[in-house]
């Protein structure tokens, strides 16, 4: 009889108590672990070049309008 009482005692409180911790729908790994960055484009990396002055204003066009596929000229 005390074997029931003991079970139903532990029953009860592992029904009362919830399923426990549950990470949220968004979540993507463990905390502390950054998010991993988008890759840059080709035309994301030309810019970024063009903007510290690594290639000029007529190397920045032309690369662009051929990354485009836009005629030269």
């Amino acid at each position: 009889m005390v074997g029931v009482v003991v079970v139903a005692i532990v029953l009860l409180v592992h029904f009362l108590s919830g399923p426990g911790p549950v990470a949220p729908p968004y979540s993507a790994g463990p905390p502390g672990v950054p998010p991993i960055p988008p890759r840059e484009t080709p035309l994301d990396i030309l810019a970024r070049r063009f903007a510290s002055g690594e290639i000029s204003a007529e190397e920045y066009e032309r690369s662009r309008k051929l990354l485009r596929d836009e005629p030269l000229g």
